[in-house]
């Protein structure tokens, strides 16, 4: 199977684990099409070409890279012009520029290739609503994405259940993955560590923002009677503004502001946790679509705590615990239940390491890829 994929967030090597897992199972050959430059508003990604028998990595101009809603690669359709491919995936949501113009290019230069779309979004807009400039724009593209559309791997059920409601026949819910030969629990003995490290540790890993909850975060630090730091691994508009709370909160002393970390770094960071919280809040147009960091941990042994907002609680599943979204005293209680109890500790621990090798591996994950696709190809395409 001949694929040709479209990310922007796989410039970096360590996101292409799951592209590699594709082409190294021996039933896929995959062209990846990432942006040659792109500054996600925290970091600029440098991308270099990669090629190997079943697996090459393609850095192309960009128009409005950084803005994962209306960048465009024009060199997609010369692609598409030169050399077959069975499956087109982007890793886009169907209102961006870059999935009109990759199905009008599809359409016109490909139409036996099935077109697939990588779409994580959890809130059905009402119609010409979405959270961008120049609605009516998005509108218009999703309008048209969606008529021609053959698959969407969804990332949650609610994608699957919208996207199902427009009419799509094919769609499955596949998660996102992780390297459990990099995220890994850490092989010390329980005594060691324990002598190591004096204080507990709760960690917080993502984008400094409302919708994240990190002021709640804060404000349940201030509730919890025991010694405990808060280190929070991330960096975001709301920084300057979370320090003020914290300070007013009188947690200041507790608040390790460590900023964003190399992915290298991250593993060594999540195992220094004894639990990882993320307090997500849902907003008008947002709630959590994922939570990537969640499976990190997870992996990493470290058990893990959320909010119910959006797709934590299904992400979480029995491997860890979850509060009611912007209940302070819940997130309070379930913290202090994890400190005062070892028992149930290491039984997290245990579960978030077999969920995370069972459910969201690099291996399992592109088994549902190939498995999926396979079905997609075998049905009757749909502009016959």
């Amino acid at each position: 199977m001949q694929i040709l994929v479209v990310d922007h967030d796989a410039g970096p090597p360590h996101q292409r684990g799951l592209y590699h897992a594709l082409a190294q199972s021996g039933k896929a050959a995959v062209t990846l099409l990432v942006p040659h430059r792109w500054h996600d508003g925290f970091a600029e990604t440098v991308t270099e070409a990669e090629a190997s028998l079943d697996f090459c990595v393609i850095p192309t101009r960009t128009l409005f890279a950084g803005r994962a809603h209306r960048f465009v690669t024009p060199a997609l359709w010369s692609i598409l012009r030169r050399r077959h491919f069975d499956v087109l995936c982007l890793n886009v949501e169907p209102e961006s520029f870059q999935a009109f113009y990759a199905i009008i290019g599809q359409k016109l230069l490909s139409p036996s290739t099935r077109f697939a779309l990588i779409s994580f979004r959890n809130i059905d807009f009402p119609r010409g609503v979405y959270p961008y400039r120049a609605p009516f724009l998005h509108a218009l593209s999703e309008r048209i994405v969606v008529s021609g559309l053959e698959a969407i791997v969804a990332r949650n059920e609610t994608a699957k259940t919208i996207f199902e409601r427009k009419g799509l026949r094919h769609a499955r819910v596949i998660p996102q993955c992780i390297d459990t030969g990099v995220f890994f629990p850490s092989i010390r003995e329980e005594s060691e560590r324990l002598s190591q490290k004096l204080q507990f540790t709760i960690g917080y890993v993502g984008r400094l923002v409302p919708g994240k909850g990190v002021d709640l975060l804060l404000q349940a630090s201030a509730c919890l009677s025991f010694d405990h730091t808060v280190l929070i691994i991330g960096a975001g508009p709301e920084e300057h503004h979370l320090q003020m709370l914290a300070a007013q909160l009188g947690v200041s002393e507790r608040i390790c502001w460590n900023g964003p970390v190399p992915n290298a770094l991250l593993p060594g960071k999540l195992r220094a946790l004894d639990v990882l919280v993320l307090p997500s809040r849902t907003t008008p147009f947002w709630k959590e679509q994922f939570g990537r960091v969640l499976i990190e941990a997870m992996a990493c042994g470290v058990p893990v705590v959320g909010s119910d907002s959006g797709e934590i609680p299904s992400t979480i599943g029995s491997a860890g615990l979850t509060f009611p979204e912007g209940n302070i005293s819940a997130l309070a209680a379930v913290l202090q239940r994890i400190h005062d109890d070892q028992h149930l500790v290491s039984d997290l621990s245990a579960r978030s390491r077999r969920r995370a090798e069972a459910c969201f591996s690099v291996e399992s994950v592109a088994e549902q890829y190939l498995s999926f696709f396979n079905s997609v190809c075998a049905s009757k395409p749909l502009n016959l």
